[in-house]
């Protein structure tokens, strides 16, 4: 598969199903992402725990909603809105 393939294949997914990736396809994506271009630092965390994860959505959320950018206030305030797809 070429670049412009790839391009052209790719799919965003917001549906997951509920259970855990296999320790060895996380592996991969984590390498793959390190491995990818970046214009600055860049770093890469696992989070499996739901709890935790709803967590940082929660607090994520809550900082939109405070922030001074005004498109990020309307974006927090949008029904349904989460920021983290888990």
């Amino acid at each position: 598969m070429d670049a412009l393939e790839a391009i052209a294949a790719r799919k965003s997914t917001r549906k997951y199903l509920p259970q855990p990736v296999e320790r060895e396809k996380t592996a991969a994506l984590v390498a793959a992402g390190k491995s990818a271009p970046k214009s600055g630092e860049f770093h890469i965390t696992v989070v499996e725990n739901k709890e935790l994860l709803q967590e940082f959505n929660d607090k994520t959320l809550e900082a939109l909603k405070n922030s001074e950018n005004e498109y990020l206030k309307r974006r927090a305030s949008l029904e349904g809105y989460q920021p983290l797809y888990g």
